[in-house]
């Protein structure tokens, strides 16, 4: 297989879970939200819930609650049950010159509704290549994206291209003719095909029927594969034997003082599911946090034994993050450990708000493409050193290499007075203090020019602790 096609085939798969305007710092963590709290609640469950719920009670300061009729299906995330669940009344499959696209699943709640569709036989010559189009030619239309090259060294060469790649717009349309949108959700892709699984605004109860519309398929080279797909899709209520596991929302009596406070928890067939949130205590209010990266948390046993868990994704639910906090989740693999477990973070990103630094090169009045200079700013920002900044003229503006203190993640350069027309970039990746972005111009600035950086984000480190059995307070600073 030509290997140009071949790379060009798996960027686009990269794309698929990439979007072209993603923030390029550690994904902002939403809400998350995954039958037995105990084994005789599936002989007399009513009875059962009422009394582990007034023993937890009883045992510490938190309240328990089955929150909106909260309920985790596998597969799906989290539902609202508080009006009938409705399913896809049976899987989909549509096949177009040898592309097939197949509905499989869809369930409607009161909150949202949740599709999932696979496509296969893509290809791998229609996925967008670089920097042209259809039969090789330039793109016509063009979006900015950036490609890292990654050496094998935490040095990283950075350069900026131009591709064009169908987008595929899916949406809903119901009888009356309403449009309902994705809310959101990802994918994940393979050579010849790729699984997506979407979240959309709730559908009315009353409504059964939607037309399932995808422009074409993501991530391809537009007009290579047919487009406009059209999809009939129909629903019925969900069977009295779906698996649906309850969610148990714990809350405080109190303000909780607490970095790390658990809100949730589902018992699993093979083990448990925990979602709360970290606050940045004693910290000023422009200190946002933001993300943890995996390799920060670890969950141990009362003994002291690392704990297998997994990150929990199912169903993140979309929209406006709360200021000064952020969610997590972990599935905790099997039962019989010794309690109580101890969950440790690290480490977490943080946003500092309000926050920025300036300094000054002089391009002159003429900078020719590929022109670079070196300088040493002498600037701090919130405390952090900015040690060194390499600045290259490229066609359509400037391109901006910054080595910094370790511990900042990334920040957004702009040049005072002069509006960019678009800017990517990012970080090494390596944890090595090394920051590109790049700035395009419909007309580049030139002469004495002032780089203003804000849009910081950076690493603070704890550790911060909480512990949690099944039997004791789930909410134990």
């Amino acid at each position: 297989m030509n290997e140009k096609r071949m790379k060009d085939a798996l960027e686009a798969i990269a794309r698929r879970g990439v979007p072209e305007d993603v923030n390029l710092m550690p994904n902002i963590a939403a809400g998350l939200e995954r039958r037995t709290l105990m084994t005789t609640l599936r002989t007399r469950p009513v009875l059962m819930l009422v009394l582990v719920l007034l023993t937890l009670a009883l045992l510490s300061g938190a309240a328990y609650a089955i929150g909106r009729m909260s309920g985790y299906i596998p597969g799906i995330g989290m539902v609202d049950q508080s009006v009938q669940l409705r399913v896809l009344a049976e899987p989909v499959t549509v096949t177009r010159e040898g592309i097939t696209l197949t509905v499989e699943q869809a369930v409607l709640s009161a909150d949202k509704t949740v599709l999932i569709y696979k496509v296969e036989g893509i290809p791998v010559d229609a996925y967008a290549s670089e920097g042209e189009g259809e039969g090789g030619e330039p793109n016509s239309v063009s979006v900015s994206s950036s490609t890292v090259i990654q050496e094998g060294t935490p040095d990283v060469e950075y350069s900026s291209s131009v591709s064009t790649q169908c987008v595929a717009d899916e949406h809903l349309i119901l009888p009356d003719g309403s449009i309902v949108r994705v809310s959101g959700g990802g994918m994940y892709g393979w050579l010849t095909g790729f699984e997506s699984h979407y979240e959309y605004d709730p559908i009315p109860s009353e409504v059964n029927q939607a037309v399932f519309v995808v422009a074409c398929i993501d991530g391809t080279t537009p007009g290579k594969l047919p487009e406009n797909w059209e999809i009939p899709l129909r629903f019925v209520p969900a069977p009295p034997d779906m698996t649906i596991f309850p969610v148990i929302e714990a809350t405080t009596t109190g303000e909780s003082q607490s970095a790390l406070t658990i809100e949730k928890v589902i018992e699993t067939n093979d083990g448990y599911i925990l979602m709360g949130k970290f606050r940045l205590i004693g910290y000023p209010s422009n200190v946002d946090p933001n993300d943890v990266q995996t390799n920060w948390v670890k969950i141990t046993d009362g003994e002291g034994r690392i704990v297998d868990v997994l990150p929990f994704t199912e169903g993140v639910q979309s929209g406006i993050k709360t200021p000064g906090e952020f969610t997590w989740a972990y599935e905790i693999k099997g039962k019989q450990h010794t309690w109580p477990l101890t969950i440790t973070m690290d480490a977490v990103y943080v946003n500092l708000l309000d926050t920025t630094a300036e300094f000054e090169f002089d391009a002159g009045n003429n900078p020719q493409v590929g022109q670079t200079w070196t300088l040493d700013p002498n600037v701090e920002i919130a405390g952090y050193e900015i040690r060194e900044v390499s600045i290259k003229r490229t066609g359509r503006g400037y391109e901006f290499q910054f080595k910094v203190d370790p511990n900042i993640l990334l920040f957004m350069p702009e040049i005072k007075g002069f509006p960019s027309s678009s800017g990517t970039g990012g970080n090494d990746g390596f944890g090595a203090g090394r920051i590109y972005y790049q700035l395009e111009y419909r007309n580049p600035p030139s002469g004495k020019l002032t780089v203003r950086l804000s849009d910081v984000s950076v690493v603070i480190y704890g550790p911060w602790e909480i512990q949690w059995s099944p039997e004791d307070t789930p909410l134990k600073p």
